[in-house]
């Protein structure tokens, strides 16, 4: 019996020193989420309008064809001239491909383009995104030590 008493008085201490130091790393991340927030806006909304301007760009492009196939000249004239279009499309994914290792996808490249323009507006606004790691990790560790760690007079099925 005093054993048992021992350990669940450890077990206590070890909780509240956890609940102390759970609670000191949230007041010191705080701060760094507000600025998390900040950035994770600015990515997102370049990551959006590069998107945006992609689909443009293919909606112009698109438009130029029509017009020339059905005003200007005709569709025997202006295949050839879709095939290379076709053709230097596919040697852009495949020049994408050889550069990141990753399939063009749109979610990929949405990705890509949101990490990059975080970091890249992060370094400008002087924000740790390893601490701001380090802290949200240690946070994560301490909760789930937490729930590990049994309570006193609950009985277990």
């Amino acid at each position: 019996m005093g054993t048992t008493f021992m350990l669940n008085l450890r077990e206590k201490r070890k909780k509240t020193e956890l609940l102390k130091e759970l609670e000191n790393i949230k007041v010191e991340v705080s701060p760094l989420e507000e600025k998390r927030r900040e950035l994770d806006k600015l990515a997102m909304k370049n990551s959006t309008l590069r998107t945006w301007l992609a689909l443009g760009f293919m909606s112009i492009q698109f438009g130029i064809l029509m017009r020339l196939t059905f005003w200007e000249f005709s569709w025997d004239i202006v295949e050839p001239v879709t095939y290379f279009v076709g053709s230097a499309t596919a040697i852009g994914f495949y020049a994408y491909y050889c550069a990141t290792n990753q399939d063009y996808t749109n979610t990929s490249v949405s990705e890509r383009q949101y990490l990059k323009h975080f970091y890249k507006n992060a370094e400008k606004l002087k924000f740790d995104v390893q601490k701001y790691n380090k802290l949200k990790d240690e946070i994560e560790e301490i909760e789930l030590y937490l729930k590990s760690l049994k309570i006193p007079n609950q009985k277990t099925k």
